[in-house]
């Protein structure tokens, strides 16, 4: 299943025959589709949109292009529209200075674009919402205000058109990567080092239909369209350039997507991640929950455990809320000069969702990597394969077994390179 992580299907090139064409997609193997907004009117048709097909999602905010006039009713009214269950990310916001030759007249001035990006991301950053990044030759001012905000917001930055050094700097920062039909153009000779560099679990792809439709199809006579049943186009160049199999990237950026996006997360429940410390008593409640489980578990094995998940050390911790009620958590601390060690990922029973424990993990490793660690180090029991299973799709290596030091069962560590 392939998920077009940003297609504009409010376009009026799609009035025509709109509805037939997205209730094709299920047929076409394009399972979800998110549609983010560029203004508030357009935001207000990609929640209509979303309201109207299962597989579409919604993302509201304000396009460079369109920052000239908007104040803070324009703000407020995004913030409203926010609230609503299938808006996933505040989008698409960020900097385009790519008209400021060609149409002086009509570009709005810097400054103003860059005072409604710091108002958007600061309005994500209230909600609990990712972002979604446009950036056309604006690359050095982007990046600059980005990384103010980028300990407290996750982001994608779609259409990505800067260079590897910039994409592995956004990375670090616990950020995703966006392709599209671009990279299918001639040799694509910069995609291909770019694509080659980056990891898969920062990789999403998309079309921004209806633009920059991918080769062959844009060789066509005439202009062709753009949408979602050519997204497929991504995958398959990606799949070449990293050597891979067009099921395993399309597998890789549909799970990347939707974690990203936080799809799999049940709507009409509020969701905020809080930044914290060991002394939190909501996260000494969750602790304390999670050692119970140990208990429950394992029994009086769990008691000679527990002496090496000791929370002494930890200076950052985060807490999950769901509805205002703690649902789950995680921290890390020091393990070395180069590394950081993960410790307490728990989730509570009643709010097991599929991807809020590996949430909580890429949170912590993107903390990690903002203070300068190069890897993240994780213990647990060899008893337990499902946690084993869950970090190794997250990127960690079984790095060594250390035998018996809890009774009856053994100790793995493991490792990633952050």
């Amino acid at each position: 299943m392939l998920f077009d992580t940003h297609a504009h299907y409010d376009d009026d090139w799609f009035d025509a025959d709109r509805d037939a064409l997205l209730s094709s997609m299920p047929a076409h193997n394009v399972g979800l589709i998110l549609n983010p907004g560029c203004t508030v009117e357009t935001s207000e048709t990609a929640i209509r949109l979303a309201e109207t097909y299962d597989f579409m999602y919604a993302a509201v905010g304000i396009h460079p292009e369109y920052s000239m006039g908007v104040g803070q009713a324009e703000i407020d009214r995004i913030r409203a529209l926010s609230a609503h269950p299938k808006v996933k990310a505040i989008g698409e916001i960020g900097l385009d200075y790519y008209w400021e030759k060609r149409s002086p007249e009509t570009t709005p001035p810097r400054e103003q674009q860059k005072q409604l990006l710091r108002a958007q991301l600061e309005l994500a950053r209230d909600v609990g919402l990712p972002v979604i990044i446009h950036d056309r030759e604006a690359h050095e001012d982007c990046f600059n205000i980005v990384k103010e905000y980028a300990a407290d917001i996750r982001g994608v930055y779609h259409c990505y058109s800067g260079s590897l050094e910039m994409a592995k700097e956004i990375i670090k920062l616990g950020w995703y990567i966006s392709f599209t039909g671009v990279i299918t153009y001639g040799k694509a000779k910069k995609a291909r080092r770019i694509i080659e560099g980056l990891p898969m679990d920062r990789i999403m792809i998309e079309t921004d239909s209806p633009y920059l439709t991918p080769e062959p199809e844009r060789l066509a006579k005439g202009r062709v369209r753009n949408s979602s049943l050519f997204v497929h186009r991504v995958a398959e160049q990606i799949a070449d350039f990293k050597g891979m199999t067009v099921q395993e990237v399309e597998d890789i950026t549909t799970e990347n997507g939707k974690r990203f996006f936080g799809i799999d997360k049940p709507t009409g429940e509020s969701w905020k991640l809080m930044r914290t410390d060991a002394g939190n008593p909501h996260f000494q409640e969750l602790v304390a929950m999670l050692d119970d489980a140990y208990y429950e578990r394992f029994g009086a094995l769990a008691l000679k455990y527990r002496q090496y998940n000791v929370t002494d050390g930890i200076a950052d911790a985060f807490v999950m809320y769901c509805d205002g009620e703690p649902a789950a958590c995680g921290c890390f601390k020091r393990y070395d000069a180069e590394s950081a060690e993960l410790k307490r990922v728990f989730v509570r029973k009643e709010f097991r969702r599929k991807h809020l424990a590996t949430e909580i993990v890429e949170v912590c490793e993107c903390e990690a990597r903002r203070q300068g660690y190069h890897a993240m180090v994780l213990e647990t029991g060899a008893e337990m394969p499902e946690a084993i299973a869950m970090y190794q799709k997250l990127g960690y290596a079984l790095v060594e077994n250390y035998g018996d030091f809890t009774g009856d069962t053994a100790c793995v560590c493991m490792r990633k390179q952050l």
